[in-house]
C-alpha cells in the first residue's frame, strides 16, 4: 500500500458545498482580516450580517485576540454568547508570505460529552476487558500446571501459545487503559519527597533474576549527594520497569545495562529556574536511528528492528512513559549511546527543601511554564470554602472528608477540557483550577462552577446547620502576574477579599 494517491481536482463549487456542510464552525479570512468564507455554523455562531469591512472589527471584539498576529498554529479558549469555544487558529502561507488565516471553533458543551464517551468507554473496557482476561489467563494456568488431568505434549504446546498471546492482549489493555486513563486525567498523582535510590533499587532487584538469564550486567551509579526529586514513587518506578525491561528485551546475550542520575538546571526564563534530576538508562542493544527517535513516543509505534528481533510488545509501553515523565513536569529523549545501543534520558524535579504544596507547586509550575512556552492566557482560580473549620470542627476528619469529596466531585463536573487542571490543597480548604484562558473566561468558569454546585451546597448547608459557600479569586498570567509565586498570591489574595489585590 506505498502507492501515491492520485487525486482528482475538485471542483471549486463542490469544496464551498463541503466547507459549508461542516458542523465546526470555520472562518477564512485574508491578510486584511476581510473574509473569504463564512460556513452556516459560523454565521450562526457569530450572527453576523455586518459587510466585509466592519467584519474583522467584529471579530476582534468577539476574541479579544488577533488572530493574524499568529505566525504558527495555536489554540485559545474565547466565552461566546455565554458559552465557551475552543478556537483554532492556523496562519495561511504562500511562497510570497502571510495571506490570512483559518479559524476553528469547537463548543466546549461537544468536546465534553466526546471525553464523557471516551471515560465510558475506558471504564466499561476496564471492566469487560480485564476480567475475562484474567479468567482466561486462570484457566489456562490450570491446564498447563495439569490441574485439570494430565495433557499431551502437542496439547502442552498449544496451551503455552495461548498463555502467550492471552498475556500479550493482557499488556496492550493493561497499557492503552493505563494510557487514556492519564490524557482523560483519571490517574491520580501523589507527589512527595522521595530518593532517587529507594525507588531504583528495588526494581534492578525485581529484574536482576531476567537479566542474568540473558548473562546482561545490571548497573546503577547515583551520586551520594543527589537531590531528593518531587514524585508520585509508584509512577516514577513504572517509568523504571518499562525502561529497563525494553533494554533487557532488545539488548544481545552478554549485554550490560546502566542507570545513572546527575542534577541539572532546565533554562532560565523571565526569572524561571528548575532544578531537576536527569536520570539515564543506557543499554548495548539495538540503538534506534535518529530519524525515529521522536517516533517511538507514539502510541502503538514500533521501529523495524525490534519486530526483527521477534520480541513481543504492545508499542504503547514508550507512550505510557513519556506521559508519566510529562506529569512530573519533566521530558524524555533517547541518544546514541556509544559504541552500541541507546541512551534514554529523562528529568524529575528536585524537592530542595519546598515549601509550597509539593502537588500543587508542580502543577503551577509546568502549566505556567506551557503557557510561557506557548505565548498564551493562563487563569488560576482560587476556591475558598468558607465555615471550613465549622466542618472539621462538627462532623470530625472522617465525615468531613466525605462532605470535600462530594464538593470537589461537583466542582470537577464544571469543568469542560480534559486540560483544566484541578488540585485540592490544605486538606480541602482551598481548591485550586488551572485553566489555558484569559480572565473573562476564568470567570465564565467561575460563574458555571457556581450553578453546578448550588444544589450540593444548599444541600450540605442544611444538613451541617451552617452556611456553606464558596469565595472566588481569579488571577491571569501575564495580564496579573508574570510568574507562578505572583499568580498564586494575586488570586489567593482576591478570594479573600483584599483590596490592595484588586
Amino acid at each position: 500500500m506505498n502507492q501515491p494517491i492520485s487525486l482528482v481536482p475538485l471542483d471549486i463549487e463542490l469544496m464551498h458545498k463541503a466547507l459549508e456542510a461542516t458542523p465546526d464552525a470555520l472562518v477564512i479570512m485574508d491578510e486584511t482580516g476581510a473574509p473569504r468564507f463564512i460556513n452556516a455554523a459560523a454565521r450562526e455562531l457569530l450572527r453576523t450580517s455586518k459587510p466585509a469591512s466592519s467584519f474583522y472589527e467584529m471579530l476582534l471584539h468577539v476574541l479579544s485576540f488577533n488572530p493574524l498576529s499568529f505566525t504558527e498554529d495555536g489554540e485559545r479558549e474565547v466565552p461566546i454568547n455565554g458559552s465557551m469555544y475552543y478556537v483554532s487558529v492556523h496562519p495561511l502561507f504562500i511562497s510570497r508570505g502571510k495571506r490570512g488565516a483559518v479559524l476553528f471553533f469547537r463548543s466546549f458543551s461537544m468536546l465534553k460529552q466526546a471525553e464523557d464517551l471516551k471515560t465510558d468507554f475506558v471504564t466499561i473496557a476496564s471492566h469487560e476487558l480485564r476480567n475475562p482476561l484474567t479468567s482466561l489467563k486462570n484457566a489456562l494456568d490450570i491446564l498447563i500446571r495439569k490441574g485439570a488431568g494430565e495433557t499431551t505434549p502437542k496439547q502442552e504446546n498449544f496451551l503455552h501459545i495461548a498463555m502467550r498471546n492471552a498475556n500479550r492482549i493482557s499488556t496492550l489493555v493493561n497499557d492503552y487503559l493505563d494510557l487514556s486513563k492519564i490524557e482523560l486525567n483519571k490517574v491520580s498523582f501523589q507527589f512527595m519527597e522521595h530518593t532517587l535510590d529507594e525507588i531504583v533499587y528495588p526494581v534492578i532487584e525485581e529484574l536482576k533474576e531476567r537479566a542474568a538469564g540473558k548473562k546482561i550486567s545490571l548497573g546503577v551509579d547515583l551520586p551520594p549527594h543527589l537531590p531528593h526529586i518531587l514524585a508520585d514513587a509508584s509512577k516514577v518506578e513504572q517509568i523504571f520497569v518499562n525502561l529497563v525491561e525494553n533494554a533487557l528485551k532488545y539488548s544481545d546475550d552478554g549485554g550490560s545495562i546502566s542507570v545513572s542520575a546527575r542534577e541539572v538546571m532546565t533554562h532560565a526564563r523571565d526569572g524561571y529556574d528548575q532544578h531537576m534530576v536527569e536520570v539515564t538508562i543506557a543499554d548495548t542493544g539495538i540503538g534506534i536511528p535518529e530519524d525515529k527517535r521522536e517516533l517511538i513516543f507514539n502510541k502503538f509505534y514500533r521501529i523495524k528492528r525490534a519486530i526483527e528481533v521477534r520480541e513481543e510488545g504492545s508499542g504503547l509501553g514508550l507512550a505510557v512513559v513519556k506521559k508519566l515523565v510529562e506529569r512530573h513536569g519533566g521530558t524524555i529523549h533517547v541518544e546514541d549511546n556509544v559504541p552500541a545501543g541507546s541512551k534514554f534520558c529523562f528529568t524529575l524535579p528536585t524537592y530542595k527543601g519546598e515549601r509550597r504544596d509539593p502537588q500543587l507547586r508542580l502543577l503551577l509550575d509546568r502549566e505556567v511554564e506551557r503557557a510561557r512556552k506557548n505565548q498564551c492566557f493562563l487563569s488560576l482560580i482560587i476556591i475558598m470554602i468558607e465555615n471550613f473549620k465549622a466542618i472539621l470542627k462538627h462532623n470530625g476528619e472522617e465525615r468531613a472528608e466525605l462532605i470535600l469529596e462530594k464538593v470537589e466531585r461537583s466542582v470537577k463536573d464544571s469543568l469542560y477540557r480534559t486540560a483544566d487542571v484541578f488540585v485540592s490543597h490544605k486538606k480541602g480548604e482551598i481548591l485550586v483550577v488551572i485553566c489555558e484562558t484569559e480572565k473573562q473566561g476564568a470567570e465564565i468558569i467561575c460563574r458555571r462552577i457556581k450553578q453546578h454546585t448550588a444544589q450540593v451546597l444548599d444541600e450540605l448547608s442544611k444538613s451541617l446547620s451552617c452556611n456553606l459557600q464558596f469565595r472566588f479569586g481569579v488571577a491571569s498570567y501575564p495580564n496579573d502576574a508574570e510568574n507562578q509565586r505572583e499568580l498564586f498570591k494575586k488570586a489567593l489574595a482576591h478570594a479573600k477579599g483584599d483590596e490592595d489585590a484588586k
